[in-house]
């Protein structure tokens, strides 16, 4: 995933998914830290996404696209949706959740993408 996408070179976790290019420039992103899940095997914690732009798709492409790696290396992922600006945490759940995400049973606050 790190050699796929540009990384930040403040934090080596930190990569940025093109999200809207426009004639070969990329116009938007979506930016992602992982981490490795301490509390459950073959699973990466998202600890931090965050799109410019809201309500354009572009969000939920890019974490499709993740999601969709996540599957072909049989890799789960885990994270908690919290309030970040304008977007409260009970809609990141619900957005968390249409795009294939579940609630955690041990765990309320975590959600999970399980891709077996």
């Amino acid at each position: 995933m790190y050699s796929t996408y540009p990384k930040n070179p403040w934090n080596a976790r930190e990569f940025a998914i093109p999200t809207s290019v426009k004639d070969g420039q990329v116009q938007d992103f979506l930016m992602v830290e992982l981490d490795v899940d301490r509390t459950r095997d073959n699973t990466a914690h998202i600890k931090f996404v965050y799109s410019s732009e809201h309500k354009q798709g572009h969000g939920s492409a890019a974490m499709r696209e993740l999601m969709d790696r996540a599957k072909k290396a049989n890799v789960s992922l885990s994270l908690s949706a919290w309030e970040h600006g304008k977007v409260s945490a009970s809609k990141l759940k619900r957005w968390y959740k249409r795009l294939g995400f579940k609630e955690d049973k041990t765990v309320q606050t975590v959600l999970i993408y399980d891709p077996s």
